[in-house]
């Protein structure tokens, strides 16, 4: 059992108390040693350099369930360490600037790095799509240029867009003096 302890230890790269019941682990427990890291600390550890970042990474994802049910992506917003591909380089992002579909990299929006276990997007709780606000102001603020370029774009958000509210607000786009017509 120590053995495997040791192990668990090495793996993850951060150093654990043995939790056995005794007198001495209850003491120092009372008086405020952690038993593991918290969110904070562990998510601003992922943030770091290699190899920290993604043994931090890897410690959060595998105790997710254990220890770390109270994470929200709302209340990690500024801090940037969901590994993404964002033009085609890897890069760490904020949670809430990411999305899982790898369909939004060609409208320029980072996507969850592939290389991700698959269960990793539902723990960081990383949406599927931006919300269609943003989608807008990117097609005001940056339209196609090119007619393959606008045919890939909305062929991606033909796929997005469904419910009338996300309709009415793509027909202010589409009426949108400076998007080119092919």
């Amino acid at each position: 059992m120590e053995v495997q302890q040791r192990r668990r230890q090495a793996r993850h790269g951060l150093t654990f108390l043995r939790t056995n019941p005794t007198f001495p682990a209850k003491f120092l427990f009372s008086l405020g040693l952690r038993r593991y890291p918290p969110t904070e600390i562990i998510l601003d550890i992922a943030s770091k350099s290699e190899p920290q970042r993604t043994t931090a990474l890897n410690y959060f994802l595998d105790n997710y369930i254990q220890k770390y049910t109270d994470y929200t992506a709302d209340a990690h917003a500024n801090i940037a360490f969901v590994p993404a591909i964002h033009k085609g380089q890897k890069k760490l992002v904020k949670p809430l600037e990411v999305f899982s579909n790898p369909d939004w990299q060609s409208l320029g929006f980072p996507v969850l790095d592939p290389t991700l276990r698959q269960d990793a997007a539902n723990k960081l709780k990383i949406k599927e799509h931006p919300p269609t606000n943003q989608l807008v102001r990117l097609l005001e603020a940056s339209p196609p240029n090119t007619e393959a370029q606008a045919r890939e774009w909305f062929g991606v958000l033909s796929r997005r867009i469904s419910g009338s509210r996300g309709v009415l607000r793509c027909m202010r786009v589409l009426t949108f003096p400076r998007l080119p017509c092919f």
